[in-house]
């Protein structure tokens, strides 16, 4: 008899609630809250100052148009068009949070991601092994359509900046599926503005991805400078994979790029690479070069680096010039 009472009271509190927000999702005075008291909420826990055009919402759906988010640090920028983010009102009550995803589809509209990356100088300390959260709580699928992302990486010593890559990439079609609870498959496709076509894809389980590939076709670097080179060009296909095997607690990984036609140059002495070969796969590095100097010296060679991340790596190859 309780139990039924409970539950009697349980359903009627829901309903309650649910027509509650429906009546306020139709009112301006809950735009209006969101719009200020929820941005500046945000603004402060970013740090970062957050504009927004307009929002709707109903009981399913938030719609938010023209979104800019920038940090006060001026390390990045976020702009977005639209951000669509389908909710199930009883996923926000706590009781039900745990069997039921607050978020069911989010999809983001042309957004546009600009950030700045300083290197430090002094080297930092290893860092601890990082855990992704558990988005299967919360989220059912997030897709972003036709995303720009923009990146500026620098390096300074004392005296003089050691380093300068900028780089964008465009084209950026993205999906995160939640397979279980604590399961997600990301599909990632994208094209670098200079040159390049990016294909990646991974699995995430209980906070650590599982399997990943990654597979970059003709790139050609990006504005590039550092103290070390006067100039570099070159064209390259790389291609990457790793797998975590749990029941063993065993991790492999592979990387393989092809460069070709890489052209180095430094206070006048000059080399053309027209082909050259790097193989990386558990601990050992294999790599294959042939290069033509400006003095018309050719040298072609080939070595081998195992336990390339250990303290004490041993290389073993040879030299050959005509």
């Amino acid at each position: 008899m309780r139990k039924q009472k409970f539950l009697f009271w349980l359903v009627i509190i829901i309903l309650i609630f649910n027509a509650g927000i429906l009546v306020l999702t139709k009112t301006r005075l809950m735009n209006g809250f969101l719009n200020k008291y929820a941005i500046s909420y945000l603004s402060e826990k970013l740090d970062s100052k957050i504009t927004i055009s307009d929002l709707s919402l109903s009981d399913k759906q938030v719609i938010v148009n023209n979104i800019q988010i920038s940090s006060n640090k001026g390390d990045y920028m976020l702009n977005m068009n639209q951000l669509i983010v389908d909710y199930r009102l009883i996923g926000l009550l706590p009781i039900f949070n745990k069997n039921y995803r607050p978020l069911n589809d989010v999809t983001a509209v042309n957004p546009e991601f600009i950030f700045k990356y300083r290197i430090p100088e002094e080297r930092e300390k290893k860092a601890e092994k990082f855990e992704i959260p558990n988005l299967g709580k919360y989220l059912g699928h997030l897709s972003i359509i036709d995303g720009n992302v923009k990146y500026t990486i620098e390096k300074y010593n004392k005296k003089m900046q050691e380093l300068y890559l900028t780089d964008e990439i465009t084209g950026i079609e993205a999906d995160l599926m939640v397979q279980k609870n604590n399961e997600f498959k990301v599909d990632f496709n994208a094209k670098r503005k200079e040159g390049g076509i990016i294909t990646a894809n991974c699995l995430v389980k209980d906070g650590f991805v599982r399997d990943a590939f990654a597979e970059v076709n003709h790139m050609i670097p990006a504005e590039f400078t550092t103290i070390y080179l006067d100039e570099l060009d070159f064209v390259v296909d790389l291609k990457g994979e790793y797998h975590y095997d749990s029941k063993i607690d065993s991790t492999s990984y592979a990387v393989t790029a092809l460069v070709e036609d890489a052209y180095l140059s430094k206070q006048g002495h000059k080399m053309y690479i027209p082909e050259a070969s790097l193989v990386l796969a558990d601990n050992q590095l294999d790599v294959v070069i042939a290069a033509l100097s400006a003095d018309e010296v050719v040298a072609k060679t080939g070595f081998t680096i195992l336990e390339l991340f250990s303290d004490n790596p041993n290389v073993m190859g040879s030299v050959n010039l005509h």
